[in-house]
């Protein structure tokens, strides 16, 4: 799901960073929709969301469990 919503958006993300959120962000189709919107808001200002650290800090930031 985290992979069609991404690809949805055109955002390109490896498999690392999908196991990283599958393993961190509550199993619902609205958390996997917000997530993916928080990180491409994100990505639009400081760059692409498909790095592994990238998403570690936006999702630290965003205080996301």
């Amino acid at each position: 799901m985290l992979a069609k919503l991404f690809a949805d958006r055109q955002l390109a993300v490896g498999d690392e960073v999908l196991r990283y959120l599958g393993a961190r962000v509550e199993r619902s189709f609205e958390s996997a929709r917000d997530i993916v919107a928080r990180l491409d808001r994100e990505a639009a200002g400081r760059g692409a969301p498909g790095h592994p650290a990238a998403v570690r800090r936006m999702l630290a930031e965003a205080d996301v469990r």
